[in-house]
């Protein structure tokens, strides 16, 4: 979904445990934390971080969606959560 932007939205290195974590403040980061934060996913604040809990929310979110799980918000993900939440 656009409001998510039209790339992955992932961890600089895909590694929930780096200390090396992606921390550029993005518009739809902050949106898709406030999405999942509206349909009851804690991202432990909507500060347009895709730090380790955005990443930990979005594997919870998609075990629970039965997505394919690798904590980045691609396609799959984000259309689900736009659906979900809007």
């Amino acid at each position: 979904q656009i409001r998510y932007g039209t790339s992955t939205l992932v961890r600089g290195d895909g590694d929930p445990d780096s200390d090396d974590a992606w921390q550029i403040q993005q518009p739809y980061v902050r949106a898709l934390q406030e999405d999942l934060t509206s349909i009851g996913f804690d991202t432990n604040g909507t500060d347009g971080i895709y730090g380790k809990d955005t990443y930990a929310t979005v594997v919870q979110f998609q075990e629970r969606n039965q997505l394919g799980v690798d904590g980045k918000a691609g396609p799959a993900t984000k259309s689900l959560l736009y659906d979900l939440s809007h």
